[in-house]
Protein backbone atom coordinates (compact mmCIF):
# COMPACT_ATOMS: atom_id res chain seq x y z
CA UNK A 1 0.00 0.00 0.00
CA UNK A 2 1.59 3.59 -0.74
CA UNK A 3 2.61 5.52 1.75
CA UNK A 4 0.28 9.29 1.94
CA UNK A 5 2.35 12.53 1.62
CA UNK A 6 3.15 13.96 5.06
CA UNK A 7 0.36 16.36 4.28
CA UNK A 8 -2.49 13.84 4.32
CA UNK A 9 -1.12 12.53 7.36
CA UNK A 10 -3.17 12.63 10.96
CA UNK A 11 -1.07 14.17 13.64
CA UNK A 12 -1.44 13.65 17.41
CA UNK A 13 -1.03 15.00 20.58
CA UNK A 14 -0.69 12.42 23.28
CA UNK A 15 -0.49 14.23 26.71
CA UNK A 16 0.77 12.14 29.83
CA UNK A 17 -0.93 13.18 33.65
CA UNK A 18 1.62 11.06 36.26
CA UNK A 19 0.44 11.66 39.93
CA UNK A 20 3.00 10.06 41.71
CA UNK A 21 3.61 10.26 45.29
CA UNK A 22 6.22 13.12 47.02
CA UNK A 23 9.42 10.08 46.10
CA UNK A 24 8.02 10.10 42.75
CA UNK A 25 6.52 7.00 42.78
CA UNK A 26 3.84 6.93 39.93
CA UNK A 27 0.01 6.16 41.48
CA UNK A 28 -1.89 7.10 38.01
CA UNK A 29 -0.94 7.70 34.73
CA UNK A 30 -2.95 8.39 31.57
CA UNK A 31 -2.18 9.22 28.34
CA UNK A 32 -4.91 11.51 26.73
CA UNK A 33 -4.52 11.66 22.93
CA UNK A 34 -5.82 14.23 20.19
CA UNK A 35 -5.38 13.40 16.86
CA UNK A 36 -6.06 15.90 14.08
CA UNK A 37 -7.04 14.55 10.40
CA UNK A 38 -5.71 16.44 7.58
CA UNK A 39 -9.14 18.09 6.92
CA UNK A 40 -8.62 19.39 10.49
CA UNK A 41 -11.35 16.78 12.21
CA UNK A 42 -10.38 15.88 15.89
CA UNK A 43 -10.61 12.93 17.33
CA UNK A 44 -9.90 12.15 21.29
CA UNK A 45 -9.11 8.96 22.99
CA UNK A 46 -6.96 7.08 26.14
CA UNK A 47 -3.64 5.82 25.35
CA UNK A 48 -1.72 3.74 28.31
CA UNK A 49 -3.45 4.04 31.38
CA UNK A 50 -1.60 2.35 34.94
CA UNK A 51 -2.74 2.64 38.70
CA UNK A 52 -0.74 1.10 41.54
CA UNK A 53 -3.33 0.59 43.36
CA UNK A 54 -7.10 -0.48 42.29
CA UNK A 55 -8.66 -0.52 45.51
CA UNK A 56 -7.98 3.03 45.91
CA UNK A 57 -10.73 5.24 45.33
CA UNK A 58 -9.32 8.35 44.48
CA UNK A 59 -7.02 6.62 41.93
CA UNK A 60 -9.80 4.59 41.01
CA UNK A 61 -11.84 7.79 40.49
CA UNK A 62 -9.12 9.93 38.64
CA UNK A 63 -8.71 7.12 36.40
CA UNK A 64 -12.79 6.69 35.54
CA UNK A 65 -12.49 10.79 34.93
CA UNK A 66 -9.64 10.59 32.33
CA UNK A 67 -12.21 8.28 30.67
CA UNK A 68 -15.81 9.84 31.06
CA UNK A 69 -13.95 13.03 30.31
CA UNK A 70 -11.39 12.12 27.51
CA UNK A 71 -12.05 15.14 24.96
CA UNK A 72 -12.96 17.97 27.93
CA UNK A 73 -9.97 16.74 29.34
CA UNK A 74 -7.58 17.06 25.95
CA UNK A 75 -8.62 20.35 25.49
CA UNK A 76 -8.24 21.68 29.19
CA UNK A 77 -4.84 20.16 29.26
CA UNK A 78 -3.28 21.53 25.86
CA UNK A 79 -5.05 25.17 26.77
CA UNK A 80 -2.65 25.39 30.20
CA UNK A 81 0.42 23.36 27.91
CA UNK A 82 -0.09 26.73 25.44
CA UNK A 83 -0.46 29.40 28.21
CA UNK A 84 2.75 27.95 29.88
CA UNK A 85 4.71 27.36 26.36
CA UNK A 86 3.60 31.42 25.25
CA UNK A 87 4.43 33.00 28.83
CA UNK A 88 6.61 30.79 30.73
CA UNK A 89 9.13 28.54 28.68
CA UNK A 90 12.25 28.55 30.19
CA UNK A 91 15.15 26.53 31.07
CA UNK A 92 14.87 26.02 34.44
CA UNK A 93 11.45 24.76 34.37
CA UNK A 94 10.96 23.03 31.26
CA UNK A 95 12.63 19.57 30.27
CA UNK A 96 12.24 16.62 28.49
CA UNK A 97 11.32 13.35 30.62
CA UNK A 98 10.75 10.00 29.51
CA UNK A 99 7.33 11.21 28.59
CA UNK A 100 8.27 14.35 26.47
CA UNK A 101 8.18 17.75 27.38
CA UNK A 102 7.24 18.38 30.91
CA UNK A 103 5.17 21.51 31.41
CA UNK A 104 4.48 21.15 35.09
CA UNK A 105 5.67 18.94 37.98
CA UNK A 106 5.85 18.56 41.94
CA UNK A 107 2.10 20.54 41.53
CA UNK A 108 -0.91 20.06 43.96
CA UNK A 109 -3.54 18.29 42.76
CA UNK A 110 -5.46 21.09 43.03
CA UNK A 111 -3.25 22.92 40.90
CA UNK A 112 -3.67 21.06 37.92
CA UNK A 113 -6.41 18.80 37.74
CA UNK A 114 -9.75 20.03 35.76
CA UNK A 115 -12.65 21.56 38.37
CA UNK A 116 -14.98 18.91 37.32
CA UNK A 117 -12.49 16.63 38.85
CA UNK A 118 -12.16 18.29 42.06
CA UNK A 119 -15.25 18.97 42.32
CA UNK A 120 -15.77 15.53 41.87
CA UNK A 121 -13.08 14.04 44.58
CA UNK A 122 -13.99 16.73 47.37
CA UNK A 123 -17.56 15.33 46.62
CA UNK A 124 -16.82 12.06 47.65
CA UNK A 125 -13.41 12.46 50.02
CA UNK A 126 -12.91 15.22 52.64
CA UNK A 127 -9.36 15.57 51.95
CA UNK A 128 -6.78 14.39 48.64
CA UNK A 129 -4.75 12.96 50.77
Amino acid sequence: MPQKPDSEKNTSAILTANIHTADGETQQLTQLICTTSPAGKKQYRIGLQKISDAGAPLLVAIESYWRKNTQESCVYLLEKARQFIQGHLQQTNTWISMYGLVIVSNASLEEQLPEALLTLIHSKYASLS
